[in-house]
């Protein structure tokens, strides 16, 4: 392993000053050097108020440009600074694994390379999407994909379980753009109506980026998805079509009366 060089990826969760845990700070503070990826000037402003050394890596946004372009820079930039022999701490919006392709990509040259790395959880759009809609995704369980690897990977759906798409606001768009169209949601949704039905239940989900801010929180028939106003940050949820079906006989093989709930 490499002495000299390190990489730590932290994650400010959604609402940065309050969902950041002690942990993700102290290695904020600690780092040679933080490279910042929150797409939030406030939230970039606030890391560098903890450590002075910090570098805003949303500047490698360009219209226009391919998405795996702009994360292939953001990478090369993590790695250049772990090479110098930095110990490089990099800070992402939410989670840093979950749909952060820079962070994780980095993270594995890293570990190619021999150097130290780390990931420290951050509380996710997903999770703030539970508390806000009061949903238990032990009870249904939950299946979650990016709206854009859903449609290109012909996703089987259980109906009896809550669906949740991330990034449908640009489903189907490669390219870093100022206004995203509309044919790949209006494909997506054509998708799911064929399962669902056009007037089954959709809720259209944004988290609160603030403390003291109300999250969006939109319901209305499927087919009326198209039309809402979206974002880059939308979340769909759709309810369960139905509720799964009871297995009696392996009821009677695990020598249960009734389905009982799992108790912490």
């Amino acid at each position: 392993m490499n002495s000299k060089g390190s990489l730590t990826v932290v994650g400010l969760g959604i609402q940065f000053a309050s969902h950041v845990t002690s942990g993700a700070r102290d290695h904020i503070e600690r780092a040679d050097k933080v490279l910042a990826l929150t797409g939030n000037p406030i939230a970039t402003s606030w890391v560098t108020e903890l450590n002075p050394a910090t570098e805003s890596l949303d500047t490698c946004y360009r219209r226009g440009k391919q998405r795996l372009v702009i994360y292939t820079a953001m990478v090369d930039r993590i790695m250049a600074c772990v090479r110098a022999g930095l110990d490089v701490c990099v800070v992402s919006y939410g989670h840093p694994g979950y749909l952060v392709h820079a962070t994780r990509e980095s993270m594995r040259q890293a570990k190619a390379e021999g150097y130290r790395t780390e990931m420290q959880p951050g509380i996710s759009s997903v999770d703030c999407l539970f508390a806000d809609l009061g949903l238990d995704p032990g009870e249904a369980g939950c299946q979650t994909f990016e709206a854009t690897h859903f449609l290109l990977h012909k996703r089987r759906i259980d109906p009896t379980c809550p669906l949740i798409l991330l990034q449908v606001g640009v489903a189907g768009e490669l390219a870093c753009k100022k206004r995203y169209g509309r044919e790949g949601l209006r494909t997506l949704i054509a998708v799911l109506c064929k399962q669902y039905g056009p007037k089954h239940e959709a809720i259209v989900y944004e988290a609160a980026q603030y403390p003291f801010v109300d999250p969006r929180i939109r319901r209305m028939p499927l087919d009326a998805v198209p039309r809402a106003r979206l974002s880059e940050y939308s979340t769909l949820y759709l309810p369960p079509k139905r509720r799964a079906r009871l297995d009696r006989a392996m009821l009677k093989r695990l020598r249960l009366t009734r389905e009982e709930p799992k108790a912490k």
